[in-house]
């Protein structure tokens, strides 16, 4: 018997209309479910139509879940980014149209960038956002049994609209361990077994046969693929897609045709026989096992612009699945022949497919909100989840690729670890402080600085300031700060035990400094030897005698990048950053490289922003 026809025959007994649940588990990428690591998700797929090819329209949570919701695009309804700017009090929500039709609604959402004061609690007459500082997420276990609590308690004469939003995938991952699975799947694994949980609270409820069952994501993660370790930085397969399976009893199957978060409001609103507007289109005829065309997928990230001042990213999947991205150097990407998206095959000659495919999107950009600002509480918040709060004072530069900034995305992963020692309440100002600019190491070592001069706290970023130090080669002053930390008894049994290796390291050092000396009186100045000799002058923390070498180097060999690129980074260690910039400014040939370094010199360290450009040669 049809889903329907049951329905039809119940509707003297039961509510008119089927039960639907939305499960979203946070940041799951697609291709990381099933494999063992998704037993409960395997089995429901097994009774539902499983989507192979669905999208988000925003790889960010906020954005992404309000599509979800609304069936609209982010540029209609406005929610943009995290933490900034709430959904469009004008766009109609799925929970709206079935509340006014009869279901009892309710939402149970486990992170502060959901909260009802972004705007997705409309219509729902439970919105469960039980979060506050200092805890901006909740476990999984907390939302599922609120959410099940709920389910329980709610009336069967009336049919439920109930969401569960899971964090859980999101980092930090510190789910118990399984078995042969990483730590981002076994946290998968954690939110797959709570699912099955409301899975059975609802047959408990005794109306498993008309209830619409769907599993999903916002966005997925990047796990390093395009220099991306996180997500909302790109649009790339590895954020974009996500797992989405709809159960309607009775209907089982798999589409390949590609669909996006947006069409799952205008389908459950279909689901239920109740009017709904959306952008989106409803996917019923697909899961009744019908033809569905193939059209367009629109996506687009705004935080490389909002957070960082880049360009922001449009791109639209076609209906041939060709992946173009509109970016100062646009991509485009054969995704049936290269799904992993490693060789970009735009060229000039592809201009104007990218503007028809792309340009018939209303992106809606620049916001007309652009001069919106978070307050201090969602700076908080956000400093807390990991993310940094858009600076509205920044502005946008369509000349600067996100692309060329990967290097500085990478450095969120360490500053959320850096903050772990930080009071909630500081946190903010630490974030900003740990990043000014476009944040390299010494920019790093500078906040650090300033942060323990204005607050007072010595031992601030302990951690994080012996790794920086390692990381340039300053072993001596890395030693140093060990010591001074292991003899404080701030530091961990591991680090401790670094200190012996570390002092022998640095007795070598010391060796092999006099020897390289003894060896340019010797045998005469050579370029090889000055190098050498700077290099383990650093290690020793003796830097002015190690710029000195380093500039004997290079007037020896002028061409020689590795050595100049070090002698800058010295004079700058020295307070100079200046003679840095002429250092590498007055090189016989400008490499990529010598570029790169001078485009930060002039951004980070001399405030000029006309240096941005530059920022191309830091792609690779």
């Amino acid at each position: 018997m049809s889903f329907w026809l049951a329905w039809a025959l119940a509707a003297c007994t039961s509510p008119a209309g089927p039960d639907i649940v939305v499960v979203t588990w946070d940041t799951v990428r697609a291709d990381h479910v099933g494999d063992g690591a998704t037993p409960h998700l395997d089995a429901l797929a097994a009774e539902a139509t499983t989507f192979t090819r669905a999208r988000t329209p925003c790889p960010i949570t906020l954005p992404a879940h309000a599509s979800l919701l609304s069936g609209a695009l982010p540029a209609r309804h406005g929610a943009r980014i995290n933490g900034r700017w709430p959904v469009d009090a004008r766009v109609p929500l799925l929970q709206e149209a079935l509340a006014k039709a009869g279901w009892s609604t309710a939402a149970f959402v486990s992170a502060s960038v959901l909260r009802r004061r972004y705007g997705l609690s409309r219509g729902f007459q439970v919105y469960d956002d039980a979060l506050a500082a200092p805890r901006y997420e909740r476990p999984g276990p907390e939302t599922m049994a609120a959410a099940i609590d709920w389910l329980g308690q709610a009336s069967r004469r009336a049919p439920v609209f109930l969401w569960v939003h899971l964090y859980d995938p999101h980092l930090p991952w510190d789910a118990p361990e399984v078995e042969g699975l990483d730590p981002y799947r076994a946290e998968i694994a954690r939110v797959d077994g709570l699912t099955a949980e409301l899975v059975d609270a609802l047959r408990a409820r005794g109306r498993w046969d008309e209830t619409v069952f769907v599993v999903t994501s916002d966005h997925g993660e990047g796990l390093g693929e395009h220099g991306e370790a996180t997500h909302g930085y790109f649009v790339y397969e590895s954020t974009a897609r996500v797992p989405l399976v709809v159960r309607v009893p009775g209907r089982q199957g798999v589409v390949d045709t590609a669909v996006s978060l947006v069409d799952l409001a205008p389908t459950l609103a279909d689901l239920a026989g109740v009017p709904f507007q959306a952008q989106g289109r409803s996917l019923r005829p697909a899961i009744e096992g019908g033809a569905l065309p193939a059209v367009a997928t629109p996506m687009e990230t705004a935080m490389p612009a909002l957070y960082y001042g880049a360009a922001p990213v449009f791109a639209v999947v076609d209906a041939q699945e060709t992946a173009w991205i509109q970016l100062p150097r646009p991509e485009r990407y054969d995704l049936g022949a290269d799904p992993a998206q490693t060789t970009n095959r735009y060229t000039p000659a592809d201009a104007a497919a990218l503007e028809a495919a792309v340009g018939a999107v209303d992106w809606a950009w620049p916001p007309a909100a652009a001069g919106g600002t978070a307050d201090a509480e969602t700076v908080e918040m956000l400093a807390a989840l990991g993310y940094v709060a858009a600076d509205p004072a920044a502005g946008f530069d369509g000349r600067v690729d996100p692309k060329d900034l990967t290097d500085v995305f990478g450095y969120d992963l360490q500053h959320r670890e850096a903050l772990a020692d930080v009071p909630p309440a500081l946190r903010p100002e630490a974030l900003r402080l740990l990043q000014p600019g476009l944040r390299p190491p010494h920019a790093q070592l500078d906040g650090i600085a300033r942060w323990r001069r204005d607050h007072g706290d010595p031992y601030a970023f302990e951690a994080r300031q012996i790794a920086i130090l390692d990381e340039l080669g300053r072993r001596r002053a890395a030693l140093d700060a060990l010591t001074e930390r292991v003899d404080a008894g701030r530091a961990t049994p591991e680090e401790a035990a670094t200190l012996a290796p570390r002092r022998a390291d640095l007795d070598h050092q010391r060796a092999l400094a006099e020897a390289i000396q003894r060896s340019i009186e010797q045998e005469g100045e050579r370029a090889e030897a000055r190098y050498d000799l700077g290099v383990t002058l650093r290690a020793l923390e003796q830097l002015a005698g190690a710029a000195e070498s380093l500039g004997t180097a290079v007037a020896l060999h002028p061409t020689d990048d590795e050595a100049r690129l070090l002698w800058s980074t010295t004079l700058l260690e020295l307070g100079d950053a200046k003679g840095a910039l002429e250092v590498l400014e007055v090189a016989p040939e400008e490499t990529p490289a010598l570029a790169c370094a001078v485009a930060r010199l002039r951004v980070v360290h001399l405030g000029d922003a006309g240096g941005a450009e530059g920022l191309a040669a830091c792609a690779e």
